[in-house]
């Protein structure tokens, strides 16, 4: 009960909420996203896969300056996947 509590309160909030944007970008022409919530879902853990299983997992948290960059490939993935 409390991990689905959790789930429903975190990841799939996230989902649903990047799912609203992305639909709003989809219909201003700015994304090509024809099912909005699986492209929240992929743009979620293009973000975070590494970082959070390293924070999971591994002792050292990763650099900012490593945050910044899985972003920004995270980010250059996505587009290539969604952008127009």
């Amino acid at each position: 009960m409390l991990a689905r509590t959790w789930y429903a309160a975190g990841p799939e909030r996230s989902y649903h909420q990047l799912a609203d944007q992305f639909a709003r970008l989809s219909e201003q022409g700015r994304l090509d996203t024809p099912d909005p919530l699986p492209a929240g879902r992929h743009f979620l853990w293009l973000v975070l896969s590494v970082p959070l299983n390293r924070a999971m997992f591994d002792d050292e948290p990763c650099p900012v300056e490593e945050l910044h960059r899985f972003a920004d490939t995270a980010v250059d993935a996505f587009l290539k996947l969604y952008g127009v």
